[in-house]
């Protein structure tokens, strides 16, 4: 269908003569194309959480991730509205920076969002804080906790 189609032309050539000559296409018509319904995206049962140990390390590099939020949930707005956005902002205003870097001090870098692959689709959710590894439990349970 010509409404769902690229052409790609690479080359020496006259622009203007090719669309001339060009008739392949001519008697194409428009068509209806079927929106796709991509399969339910399921969130997993459990946490399973996933440790690569290396005991003389001088930062813990610590990753969570999950199934997000569509931009059409109701929650939506309020998810980021709340500060429950949680890594992503101007200065230390985002929920995790504010409270794991700037309140805490616990981490030198901190990142994580969960709008940003959001659409029809939920995307991800995803953080990273790099920290000291003696601070894991006290830093996975501020993560967690959706309190500011």
């Amino acid at each position: 269908m010509p409404n769902n189609t690229i052409l790609a032309v690479v080359g020496d050539f006259d622009s203007k003569q090719l669309v001339e000559e060009s008739q392949v296409t001519s008697d194409w018509q428009k068509g209806e194309i079927a929106k796709v319904k991509p399969p339910e995206v399921m969130k997993p049962k459990e946490f399973t959480p996933t440790h690569s140990k290396m005991p003389d390390a001088a930062q813990l590099h610590l990753y969570l991730g999950h199934v997000g939020i569509r931009r059409n949930d109701p929650d939506f707005l309020q998810t980021v509205g709340d500060g429950l956005h949680p890594g992503t902002g101007p200065g230390f205003t985002d929920r995790l920076s504010s409270k794991i870097r700037d309140r805490a001090g616990l981490a030198y870098t901190v990142a994580g969002n969960i709008t940003s692959s959001a659409s029809e689709e939920p995307g991800i959710f995803n953080c990273y804080i790099g920290t000291a590894p003696g601070n894991f439990e006290k830093v996975k349970k501020m993560i967690l906790t959706r309190s500011n």
